[in-house]
């Protein structure tokens, strides 16, 4: 079983919704990206879309162009980012990890050679947002022979022919695009037919389905869901918040990326970098590595973008488990006004579908602020 189908069943098993936030490799810094990643995780992440910088990101909003900037002038190249990812993937093993990258990328490294280090370093998919199903069979060939999923883009009005190919030529799931143009929070998400996509793709696969571009609140998350989307995707709304991050957010990560088998946590430890508020130097990664934040100190920068997604995550309640009512929710994670836990281990004042919420955060599912033309955010 991959990740994504031991993910997905689990999702259904308890009534969740799967929320996927994006974030650029290398953005800020290569250091504060992992410090980034873990805050993601810690607030609920289902599975992570990373993009790699691109000095063309033509899908791209202006949000996640930005990114792309920010990482390119922190000197990270493609290198850089499978470095970035075989980390990202010893410090959270379960996790499923996709790409967002544009086609240039693996064309001019190879594609048998790009997707077997992607393979090498745990990645479970990737999305080429500027290759359309017509011209990807040989994409996915490549990806299918490393043992990577290869993810195709439905679009809003795609028709019978375009719906087929993406079903045939996905694996992991597929993503749905809520409306056309490009990523980024300043353009709302659009759920409007997109039940009868769905009800057309189910037509030709069992594959989830996740609802990119525009998903920047909750209830794109809720009504993605209600429109029969098996999760969404927000990028740009969290790509804002990184952008946000304040010089003294920044001194909190060491200026180089831990050496190979180091433990980022050492360099807190040994005094190497400064310790955020509320972090503590033991304890896996899986509960929020360097930079993680325990209840009450949500206030910068890492704890905004922890909050962001929890409160994301939280709304990501299928429907038909939903019983919704008045100052609580039950075990599936169903929202009432108040608190809401879909396993129940979230603290005060937190809801959580996977109770990974601290005190006064609440968690969600989205993935939304800049929406690229491909699907990413």
């Amino acid at each position: 079983m991959t990740r994504y189908e031991d993910l997905f069943a689990r999702l259904q098993a308890s009534g969740q919704g799967a929320l996927v936030p994006f974030v650029m490799l290398g953005d800020p810094t290569p250091a504060a990206s992992l410090a980034i990643i873990d805050e993601l995780i810690a607030g609920g992440a289902d599975a992570l879309e990373l993009g790699f910088p691109f000095s063309d990101p033509v899908a791209d909003g202006p949000t996640i162009q930005a990114a792309h900037l920010r990482a390119l002038e922190a000197g990270v190249d493609t290198e850089t980012c499978f470095d970035l990812l075989a980390q990202i993937r010893a410090r959270h093993p379960q996790v499923p990890i996709g790409l967002l990258v544009y086609a240039n990328l693996p064309f001019s490294w190879g594609a048998e050679r790009f997707y077997a280090e992607c393979a090498r370093v745990g990645v479970d998919s990737v999305l080429l947002p500027d290759v359309p199903t017509r011209e990807g069979e040989a994409f996915a060939q490549a990806a299918a022979e490393a043992g990577v999923d290869a993810v195709f883009i439905a679009p809003p009005q795609g028709d019978a022919r375009t719906l087929e190919q993406v079903a045939k030529y996905s694996r992991g799931y597929i993503y749905a695009v809520s409306r056309v143009g490009v990523t980024g929070t300043e353009n709302a998400a659009e759920t409007e037919g997109l039940d009868q996509v769905v009800a057309r793709l189910r037509e030709h696969t069992d594959l989830p389905i996740l609802l990119g571009f525009g998903i920047s609140q909750p209830e794109h998350v809720s009504a993605a869901l209600a429109a029969g989307a098996d999760g969404a995707i927000t990028g740009s709304a969290v790509v804002n918040l990184v952008a946000q991050l304040s010089d003294e957010d920044l001194t909190l990560f060491p200026a180089d990326l831990p050496a190979e088998g180091e433990d980022p946590e050492s360099l807190v430890s040994a005094g190497a970098v400064a310790a955020p508020p509320g972090f503590a130097t033991s304890g896996p990664h899986g509960a929020g590595g360097l930079g993680s934040l325990g209840a009450g100190q949500a206030g910068n920068g890492l704890g905004r973008i922890r909050e962001f997604v929890a409160k994301m995550k939280a709304a990501a309640t299928l429907p038909q488990q939903s019983n919704a009512g008045s100052g609580e929710a039950g075990a599936s994670g169903n929202t009432g006004t108040g608190t809401a836990s879909s396993t129940g281990n979230a603290g005060t004042g937190t809801a959580g579908a996977t109770g990974n919420a601290g005190a006064g955060a609440t968690s969600a599912s989205a993935h939304g602020d800049d929406a690229n033309a491909s699907p990413t955010k």
